[in-house]
């Protein structure tokens, strides 16, 4: 009886009226339309970065051969992100992408790739809703998780002794599922999609005899912005939205390598590379909400910094025919979310 009480309060009331309940109840609701614009943009700025690394392989191979190339990378990472009024939300982040890709001339190589990460964040925080000399105190956790699908294609073109192009192409669908407990108040659950299209191209440039190799590149697409809705006891409660928008990420990195030869037909490579890049376009700073009785979607400010920087270090084993096998380390910075990830990778060429 508490429970649905408490319910109906937090959905009837007004803003702005019975302060010590609703205000608390938004807050907390909203912690949430942060966790997905982090997850999207955390996503967006990893799935890329560790095709980079696809595409740096291929360059220090200088494939001039009919091999055909099948890859596989699988990614596990745990993240911080900040939210407002200082608080913070923690996750974990799983990405298995895979791809097929051939030689299609002496100086051309083509390319299918898909991609499946899923992403998971926890808030939690209490709120005292004391009143009239009784103790009472609130506790709630939301969990959000991010599923994204994504399928693309990809080419490499050979320029010139020392540069390579690569261009790609991926069309993303991302599943949202939004779980909030609490001890006094029904269990709140959502459910929303989001999509994008995007594309990046890179120019690779051999810096220093291959030891240091060099990637400017420009990543452009368009997100179609995120719906969500939310619902207690079988009736809806609370939706979100964000519009759509336009990408556009500058970005540059320095990968160094030495390729250490135990025979004429294997080598292991050690690495490590340094990278940054800016969001002149990029996640929204702002969502809208709007609680099922009301008429109007009200703003809710979004802040994730443009500026991202990244670095990576590993080791791959390769053999100029047949299996190579990888596992390296990087770690993602912006202002708002830092990510530690550990990467194994493995390709057969045939």
């Amino acid at each position: 009886m508490m429970k649905k009480l408490l319910s109906l309060v937090c959905c009837l009331l007004p803003m702005g009226a019975g302060a010590d309940v609703v205000e608390p109840e938004t807050a907390q609701n909203l912690v949430s339309v942060e966790q997905i614009a982090g997850a999207v943009a955390l996503n967006e700025h990893m799935s890329f970065r560790s095709f980079e690394d696809r595409m740096f392989d291929e360059f220090i191979w200088n494939r001039h051969r009919n091999l055909n190339k099948a890859w596989l990378d699988v990614d596990y990472g745990i993240f911080y992100q900040n939210i407002n009024d200082g608080k913070h939300t923690d996750g974990h982040r799983v990405s298995v992408a895979g791809g097929f890709d051939w030689q299609e001339s002496n100086t051309l190589q083509l390319g299918v790739s898909g991609r499946v990460s899923h992403t998971t964040s926890k808030a939690g925080d209490s709120v005292d809703l004391s009143y009239a000399g009784t103790t009472q105190v609130g506790n709630v956790s939301i969990d959000v998780a991010d599923t994204d699908i994504g399928l693309g294609g990809y080419l490499m073109k050979i320029l010139g002794e020392k540069t390579r192009l690569y261009g790609n192409a991926f069309l993303d669908l991302h599943v949202f599922d939004v779980d909030r407990t609490q001890n006094l108040v029904d269990r709140i659950d959502g459910d929303g999609t989001a999509f994008s299209l995007m594309s990046e191209w890179g120019l690779m440039h051999d810096v220093l005899n291959q030891y240091v190799v060099g990637n400017l590149y420009v990543r452009v697409g368009y997100n179609f912005g995120s719906n969500v809705k939310e619902k207690v006891a079988g009736h809806e409660y609370l939706r979100m939205q964000s519009d759509g928008y336009f990408v556009l990420t500058p970005g540059y990195s320095l990968i160094a390598q030495k390729r250490i030869y135990p025979s004429a037909r294997f080598q292991v490579r050690p690495y490590a590379s340094i990278g940054v890049e800016y969001d002149v376009f990029g996640a929204p700073n702002h969502a809208e909400y709007k609680f099922a009785v009301a008429d109007e979607f009200i703003r809710y400010d979004i802040d994730i910094d443009p500026l991202w920087a990244n670095i990576s270090g590993g080791v791959e084993l390769l053999s100029a025919r047949g299996v190579q096998f990888g596992i390296g380390y990087r770690y993602k910075y912006n202002d708002v979310i830092q990510l530690h990830n550990i990467n194994v990778s493995g390709v057969y060429r045939f």
